[in-house]
């Protein structure tokens, strides 16, 4: 059975923080999850988390860039204060991207490098439960110049480092103006992916405001045993709590 989580950045992002998080539970949701940790107040996401009977299924480290992956050799970094804060408040999972390409450097050693940098975080994060998901970006429109865009780079990463608390954070949207499709992508990675992103394309909207059958997707995701998070990372066009109650009747 899927498990939803609500993206606090995009989804109530007009309410309190606490207040987001109390709509995401009345919707249904099994789980929140934010970008950045260190605006937030993170004593209050604990308690609302409680009070709710939520859990926090993910966030982005070190605002959502790994430390510099030519360092050598390569350290847990700064990652170490994030898997301490993901710690604290529960979260499930960790959010890293790989960056921008950096020039000069061959692009398989960088590859490389983010290897052995999550090889080095994952033993500390893992003493708390804690996955560490790698989120390739699609250069085409968003995101140029990121070192990481493809389903196949990311699972090449993940299998270098030998972790198994590294997964894939599968982006639909991001995947989808990526490679074109996503099925046979997911299909063949499900076993490397640890969380998913949901959204329509183009726009980034709710299901059914763009071109993916997202219902189908979403079926398949499920035949696959996937136990993981989806979480909801679309940005509604119109009432926030309609949009999430109808992803959920989708499955």
């Amino acid at each position: 059975m899927i498990r939803f989580s609500v993206c606090l950045e995009t989804i109530f992002n007009d309410l309190p923080l606490g207040d987001r998080i109390t709509r995401a539970a009345a919707c249904g949701a099994s789980a929140v999850e934010f970008w950045s940790w260190r605006d937030k107040d993170l004593d209050g996401i604990a308690r609302s988390k409680e009070t709710e009977g939520v859990d926090v299924a993910a966030f982005a480290a070190v605002n959502g860039t790994l430390p510099d992956i030519r360092s050598a050799p390569p350290t847990v970094g700064r990652l170490g204060a994030a898997i301490e804060t993901a710690r604290q408040i529960g979260s499930r999972g960790l959010i890293v991207f790989a960056g921008q390409e950096r020039e000069g450097v061959p692009r398989q050693e960088q590859l490389d490098l983010l290897a052995a940098t999550l090889a080095a975080a994952a033993p500390e994060a893992a003493k708390s439960h804690i996955t560490l998901l790698l989120e390739p970006l699609n250069a085409r429109t968003d995101h140029p110049g990121t070192l990481l865009s493809t389903t196949a780079d990311a699972a090449g990463v993940i299998e270098k480092a030998g972790q198994p608390n590294v997964k894939m954070l599968f982006d639909i949207y991001e995947q989808y103006v990526t490679e074109g499709s996503v099925l046979h992508s997911i299909e063949s990675r499900i076993g490397r992916i640890g969380h998913f992103h949901l959204a329509d394309v183009p726009g980034r909207g709710e299901p059914g405001t763009g071109a993916l059958d997202l219902a189908g997707i979403l079926k398949l995701i499920e035949s696959l045993g996937y136990e993981g998070y989806v979480g909801l990372e679309f940005r509604p066009t119109g009432d926030h709590a309609s949009a999430v109650r109808n992803v959920m009747e989708l499955v």
